[in-house]
């Protein structure tokens, strides 16, 4: 039963009341005067009740409506912040395998050109054995580039001397002359041009061997390999068939120099090439 059902059922006893009141039970105006004024406070009091509950029934209406609304809103946001989620998740994914075909490609681009870098150095390394070898039909050693020559004194003598002992004798040179390029008043600048007319010689060009040599006389009168320049001299003499000068050259080395092991091989070659002198010289 509402509120308002019950307080006009309850009016509506009152009112019976009086009227009983005023027509069996009451004999007295004043007692019924009195019952009226209270019930007229009565209904007073029930219509302000009414409109109290009245005032809160539609502030709770308000409210619950307020609350349906906010809960709408955190709907429509987790609802919102669902998809996006899943669209993020979706982009994470194709980026991810976006980022997979790259690496593919640029493993692929990598080993293509490792592969472009061994065929360069092929090929690189093939026109560099052709350059040598055109280099040593003409007479002519091949340059060398700048990396290939070691800043350091002994580590550019020391690579020198191990071409010359890998018979790599256009390089040999090269690192030779680039040694008396750079330190030029060293004290095995004369040792070195003997190497210079060394590897010459090894080469059988034996004419080339000489001019280096006679370098040696003319720039180094007093070094101390001026022996072994003689004998070197003589040996590239003979094998050009020219035994007079290559004797006349042991046969000073022989009678100048106190190196026993020198004098012996002196002796040897002059033998040798006595020898050879009686035959027409022939080496």
């Amino acid at each position: 039963m509402s509120l308002r059902g019950a307080s006009l059922r309850f009016l509506g006893a009152l009112s019976l009341v009086v009227c009983l009141d005023g027509c069996f039970w009451f004999t007295s105006r004043a007692q019924g005067d009195e019952l009226r004024t209270t019930t007229t406070d009565l209904s007073k009091r029930v219509a302000v009740l009414e409109k109290q509950l009245e005032s809160d029934r539609q502030e709770y209406t308000q409210l619950i409506q307020q609350a349906d609304h906010d809960v709408q809103q955190i709907e429509e946001i987790i609802d919102t912040a669902t998809k996006s989620a899943a669209t993020y998740a979706t982009d994470v994914a194709n980026m991810q395998e976006q980022l997979a075909r790259l690496e593919g490609g640029v493993a692929e681009v990598r080993e293509d050109i490792r592969q472009m870098q061994v065929k360069a150095s092929q090929r690189e390394d093939a026109l560099r054995d052709r350059v040598e070898q055109v280099a040593a039909k003409v007479g002519l050693d091949p340059p060398l580039d700048q990396t290939q020559i070691p800043a350091e004194r002994d580590k550019l003598l020391a690579a020198a001397d191990e071409a010359a002992a890998r018979s790599q004798h256009g390089n040999a040179r090269s690192l030779y002359r680039a040694f008396l390029e750079r330190f030029p008043t060293d004290d095995m600048a004369d040792d070195v041009q003997l190497k210079v007319g060394q590897v010459y010689a090894a080469e059988g060009r034996h004419a080339q061997a000489l001019a280096a040599l006679n370098v040696v006389v003319d720039r180094y009168p007093e070094s101390n390999v001026m022996g072994e320049t003689l004998y070197a001299m003589a040996d590239s003499l003979f094998k050009m068939r020219s035994c007079n000068d290559a004797i006349t050259l042991l046969q000073a080395v022989i009678q100048r120099y106190r190196d026993p092991a020198l004098v012996k091989q002196a002796q040897t070659k002059l033998r040798e090439v006595q020898r050879a002198k009686r035959r027409g010289c022939q080496p």
